[in-house]
């Protein structure tokens, strides 16, 4: 694979030769960490997981355990790490052209917590400075952020959702890639989102509840050839409210644009595409806590990159069992723009630290909606974590394994995407099981793929200033295109985690990585060793 070009160098000639100096680094920022064994424990393993509002940033104990004030509406947390990583692969090329390098990794961050009476705000911004040792590049800069936000502009009526991601993202499956970011390799690029959603609540006594929402996503990519995509959606909820007793309806009206598409076809570039929906959802319980539930509406699609671009009445039937407020199951029948439609849901918390979660769903997307899509979703957890709520994990920048499996194309494709998820907390232990079966159809010149796939971790606190964490993931992926291609991705990790103060932390860390492919040119295996030190001030 190509690697990038030497015009892509950030910081100048001098610098190219500072690899050479990291191990130096390295060993300089032990000088910066304190020794004070007072436990940050609470803060070691899963964090807990919040819905709603961005909680309040909690404030460590001092050494000694001595109590603290109240805690500040706006806390700020400026850090750097310094990591130095061995790598047999840094191009990520096939068995006998791989380069082994040695890479130093700087990167600051600040983390920026605020809860206000109107204000509720996340984020995190640590760029890092990757300088190569042995010279297989030129020093690279990469841009990493990650934000939420909700505003109460006007109290109880009017919102602001926000959130924003710079990560960076392998934007071909079928080229090379690896769960890192330390490559040289071209496949590998800059991918930012932007979500802004502005939005009216009201509430019309005992009769219905509505909400007027706009829209507004952009992603873009470095990616030659990747068009940036920008959505505009106004959507209009309409929900009864007590007044009609057991019988629950909702009305929504909603009008999607979409530009940026093209389909290799030949349809002009940044071609649009109109989604516009009317659809009225009814539930209705018939016995011991089991209700009925349905769907009557239009939609009518115009998307130049879809093989199909239907007009039709859509439908659906079902059921939807509660049995407690921790457990729920939906499964319902229908037709749709896609043609026939089944969708499955469920939902179990077996106490409080056990959650199963399971879904079926077919749907319209773009590989850029659906990254907008996993930014936006995000909920905060204490302290301001950013937490993604299927694996009530924390997320970062990037993308977790198997979110976003496809490669990035500029059409929209029907989307058919059967996942389970599983997330268990069993006293210092913390489980993590995910898998899904993904599958694309009806691009217009494209390539579709289906990829089955699952990750399961386990993070085990052994001291109380000691974790360790051990991850495996799996994913076939069979392109569709007519060459019989089919990859198996293997990735296993493990990690040591130290707190060696209430500011300070060190992580020892291995990753491999094997791809085997029946097209013995496309396999590939990395392995990576990483050696970090953090320090927050």
């Amino acid at each position: 694979m190509a690697e990038r070009p030497r015009a892509r160098r950030v910081l100048g000639r001098r610098l190219r030769h500072c690899g050479s100096y990291g191990i130096g680094l390295l060993l300089y920022t032990f000088a910066l960490l304190g020794y004070n064994y007072e436990a940050i424990a609470q803060y070691i393993g899963q964090p807990a997981l919040t819905h709603g509002p961005i909680p309040t940033a909690p404030v460590l104990a001092p050494a000694g355990g001595a109590p603290t004030g109240p805690t500040p509406p706006w806390l700020f947390t400026p850090s750097i790490t310094i990591a130095e990583t061995y790598t047999d692969n840094v191009n990520l090329d096939p068995p006998g052209q791989a380069r082994t390098d040695l890479i130093t990794t700087i990167s600051p961050s600040l983390i920026v917590v605020g809860h206000t009476a109107r204000v509720n705000l996340a984020f995190t911004y640590n760029p890092q400075l990757l300088l190569f040792a042995l010279g297989t590049s030129s020093p690279q800069l990469q841009q990493q952020l990650l934000g939420t936000t909700k505003i109460e502009v006007y109290p109880q009526e009017v919102f602001f959702d926000g959130s924003a991601s710079i990560s960076q993202a392998y934007i071909n499956t079928a080229g090379a890639f690896a769960p890192t970011n330390f490559t040289t390799n071209n496949n590998l690029q800059t991918v930012e989102v932007v979500n802004a959603s502005p939005y009216i609540l009201h509430h019309f006594g005992s009769y219905v509840d509505t909400e007027t929402r706009y829209r507004f996503s952009l992603v873009s990519t470095g990616g030659t050839g990747i068009n940036t995509q920008t959505t505009n959606e106004f959507t209009s909820l309409i929900k009864s409210g007590d007044y009609f007793g057991p019988l629950s309806w909702t009305l929504t009206s909603d009008y999607k644009a979409l530009s940026g598409l093209t389909a290799a076809s030949g349809t002009p570039a940044g071609s649009s595409s109109i989604d516009e929906r009317v659809e009225l959802d009814v539930q209705y319980p018939v016995w011991n806590r089991i209700s009925a539930t349905s769907a009557i509406g239009w939609e009518r699609i115009k998307d130049p990159t879809l093989v199909r671009r239907p007009t039709e009445l859509i439908w659906d039937v079902g059921l939807r069992y509660d049995p407690s407020p921790y457990a729920s199951v939906s499964a319902s029948y229908g037709r749709r723009p896609t043609g026939t439609d089944y969708s499955f849901n469920a939902k179990y918390d077996i106490g409080a630290q056990t959650h199963l979660i399971a879904s079926y769903t077919q749907s319209i997307q773009t590989t850029q909606s659906l990254i907008a899509a996993n930014v936006s979703g995000l909920v905060v957890g204490p302290g301001g974590v950013l937490i993604n709520p299927k694996t009530g994990l924390p997320a970062f920048p990037g993308l977790p394994p198997g979110a976003i499996p496809f490669s990035l194309t500029n059409g929209s494709f029907v989307d058919k995407r059967l996942e389970l998820d599983a997330t268990a907390t069993r006293g210092r232990n913390t489980y993590a099981l995910s898998a899904y079966d993904d599958r694309q159809s009806d691009q217009v010149g494209q390539s579709n793929e289906r990829i089955i796939g699952g990750t399961l971790s386990w993070i085990r606190q052994l001291w109380p200033n000691l974790t360790s964490s051990i991850g495996v993931s799996y994913a076939n992926s069979r392109f569709l295109d007519g060459s019989g291609r089919t990859d198996n991705y293997y990735t296993g990790s493990a990690s040591l985690t130290y707190v060696i103060s209430r500011t300070a932390s060190a992580q020892l860390s291995f990753v491999r990585a094997d791809r085997e492919s029946n097209q013995a040119r496309n396999r590939l295996i990395d392995d990576l060793v990483t050696l970090s030190l953090q320090k927050s001030f």
